[in-house]
């Protein structure tokens, strides 16, 4: 039952990444198409393509007159340029990615902020810089103090660390 499960998604996956295929056929400059398409093949493994799409939605949003600097293809598109760059190892990129994301998003929009920081986290471990992941995590939860993961992954550090007592 697993295994029909895994099949349907993987169903489901292609469908989505032919579809917005298409859409983009259809309409070149469709930055939400192009963005989505990037997450989607982000979660397929494949860094290098998801990284071209996303830059090619930022671009294709970043030069439409008149449109501002944050919307719904900015919102998706910062994180996951940033989680490709990670999964390719090119983590000054990503720290670059994250802090430019951190500039653009309001501040009401805590999640983005949160998951933003836990990302900057991830990088400074892979970094080998465990005092900076403990500042991100920590700005991360201040940042968006209702998602249950920024705390179990801070407590993972601490852990790591010997902070038995603060996890």
């Amino acid at each position: 039952q697993a295994r029909g499960l895994e099949e349907r998604e993987q169903r489901h996956l292609e469908r989505s990444i032919a579809d917005d295929t298409e859409a983009v056929k259809l309409k070149p400059d469709y930055d939400l198409a192009l963005a989505n398409w990037g997450r989607l093949l982000l979660t397929e493994n494949k860094p290098a393509e998801a990284l071209e799409k996303l830059d090619r939605a930022l671009a294709i949003n970043r030069n439409r007159p008149g449109e501002k600097p944050f919307n719904a293809t900015t919102e998706k598109a910062l994180i996951d340029r940033g989680r490709a760059l990670i999964d390719m190892k090119r983590y000054q990129e990503a720290k670059s990615a994250f802090d430019h994301a951190l500039t653009v998003f309001p501040p009401a929009f805590h999640a983005q902020i949160g998951i933003s920081h836990a990302f900057l986290a991830q990088i400074a471990l892979a970094q080998k810089n465990p005092a900076q992941a403990m500042r991100e995590y920590d700005l991360a939860v201040a940042a968006a103090p209702k998602n249950p993961v920024l705390y179990r992954d801070r407590a993972k550090l601490l852990t790591q660390q010997g902070s038995l007592a603060k996890a």
